[in-house]
């Protein structure tokens, strides 16, 4: 839970305490396998469109990997959404879900995306990432 992006104009601050803390879920994995044994199958899992499934402590724990070697477990579809470039590292992942992944690009203005957005990755790396 949580989003260390960080951009001024974001609306989860209006509802998730500490919005800017990322914040690890206790028992993420085994709540989520359990939930996908029941899963219908006909519907898309988003993530995420109220924080970023791919923070910067992505990059030491390896969360979303998991998840996503989860969704590939339960042939689930899911829809990424993002700001960050770590999704490339779970391109073996991803070519194999029937997975869609977004980056979210605000400005190609490195100023204004600094500005606006000031933890995430640069608008070159995210258009390099895609």
């Amino acid at each position: 839970t949580g989003c260390d992006h960080a951009c001024v104009y974001c609306y989860i601050t209006a509802y998730i305490p500490k919005a800017f803390k990322v914040r690890i879920k206790e028992n993420l994995l085994p709540t989520l396998e359990r939930e996908l044994r029941k899963f219908d199958k006909r519907f898309i899992i988003s993530l995420s469109y109220s924080s970023d499934p791919y923070p910067t402590i992505e990059r030491q724990f390896g969360i979303t990997r998991k998840v996503l070697q989860l969704f590939k477990r339960y042939n689930v579809r899911c829809m990424i959404l993002t700001k960050s470039d770590i999704f490339k590292r779970d391109l073996d992942i991803l070519r194999e879900l029937k997975c869609a992944v977004g980056i979210t690009v605000t400005t190609i203005d490195e100023e204004k995306a600094k500005a606006l957005e000031p933890n995430a990755p640069s608008p070159k790396d995210r258009i390099r990432a895609l």
